[in-house]
């Protein structure tokens, strides 16, 4: 997984960022890990936070089609989301699917 460092804000009013293939959310001054990232992904292109949720846009190889993944901020478990073949091109389907 490349070092992408991203820092962002939870619709839960948390911070969030990925460390290696955990996603930590920042609880009372520590990172805590709450999940780790899907398996498929080992290309991370997006993490941004919508709904409750974060996104996930990512790949399984360099060059190889996005896929797309949502994390409930509660349950922290992360539910793959059909992408339509019209959006599944470059990183920028992921605004079109938020």
């Amino acid at each position: 997984m490349p070092n992408i460092r991203v820092l962002l804000k939870g619709t839960n009013k948390k911070l969030y960022t990925c460390r290696a293939n955990d996603v930590v959310v920042l609880e009372d001054d520590t990172w805590q890990s709450v999940a780790r990232l899907p398996a498929e992904v080992t290309n991370m292109q997006c993490l941004v936070s919508s709904l409750g949720h974060l996104l996930l846009i990512g790949t399984p190889k360099y060059g190889e089609p996005s896929n797309a993944y949502k994390m409930d901020l509660n349950k922290h478990v992360w539910t793959k989301v059909q992408v339509p073949v019209e959006y599944s091109g470059q990183i920028e389907f992921g605004c079109l699917i938020i």
